[in-house]
């Protein structure tokens, strides 16, 4: 090609090539600093669309993973009442099996009577549990649902037991006392009535113990969920850096070169000036 100073095709063509090479420079430069292959939907919108996917099950499974240890929390709560209400009970056949022998006299039953009315209200009051705010047990059996999975089915259902005003299942506590003041025979037959308390208590603390072994178990396979698809996403999106660094330096040495070609590719208009002043 001739020499020419209005089109210069040279400095042109290498320019565009120093353009090509700046944004790829830069582009290199995004990835490395931000450690991720996809930052748009320009560096892959397929891609992209992926790991945006997975991000957002991720936040979701995580969540039910918190879910699933609150409500673990929530079931200990009420486990821990209910343990303390077998305790109660507990107490209260002691003394019941104390008022059905003969030694005692009327003093001694009416004491009996006053702790067995005082270990009934501490039942109804340990009935009143809460876990931030719900109540746990009440005078109508408290259904709970918890969601423990990112799906809307995948959900747990605990119905806790009702206890309140001295009544637990079909154990009806609140004339016990009565009973016992009356004579052995009478403190004699409430023995059935705690019994029958107390199997409802350990039924219902069985129950507990099934549900927080469930919810621990749920827990661990979120937490492996969210590992497995971390890794993946990961995958997808996350740079290599050692290719990230090689893809950087390479447009870098590119980028001078076709800087420095494209000052070369304009001395062509110094020599047609150099060429006119002679």
């Amino acid at each position: 090609m001739g020499m020419v100073i209005k089109n210069n095709l040279d400095s042109v063509r290498t320019y565009n090539i120093y353009n090509r090479n700046t944004i790829a420079l830069s582009d290199a430069m995004y990835k490395v600093s931000s450690g991720q292959r996809i930052n748009s939907a320009a560096d892959s919108a397929s891609d992209l669309a992926i790991s945006e996917g997975m991000r957002t099950r991720i936040r979701s499974l995580d969540q039910a993973n918190r879910n699933a240890q609150n409500a673990n929390s929530m079931i200990k709560t009420a486990e821990g009442a209910l343990t303390n209400i077998a305790d109660i009970l507990a107490s209260m056949r002691e003394k019941v099996m104390h008022a059905a022998n003969d030694d005692l006299n009327s003093t001694d039953r009416t004491l009996i009577q006053t702790e067995i009315t005082s270990l009934v209200n501490q039942i109804n009051q340990n009935a009143k549990a809460r876990y931030n705010g719900i109540e746990l047990l009440a005078s109508e059996a408290v259904v709970l649902k918890f969601q423990v999975g990112d799906l809307a089915d995948d959900a747990v259902t605990y119905t806790m037991a009702a206890i309140a005003e001295g009544k637990i299942g079909d154990a009806d506590l609140s004339g016990v006392a009565e009973q016992v003041a009356t004579d052995a025979d009478s403190a004699k037959g409430q023995l059935a009535t705690i019994d029958t308390a107390l199997a409802v208590l350990n039924s219902e603390l069985a129950n507990l113990g099934s549900y927080e072994t469930q919810l621990g178990y749920t827990s661990d396979n979120l937490a492996t969920q969210v590992e497995n698809l971390t890794a993946a996403e990961s995958t997808v999106r996350d740079l290599d850096m050692a290719k990230g660094m090689t893809d950087f330096m390479k447009m870098n040495v590119l980028t001078q070169a076709s800087q420095f070609m494209l000052a070369q590719a304009g001395q062509n208009a110094y020599s047609v000036m150099n060429l006119l002043q002679q």
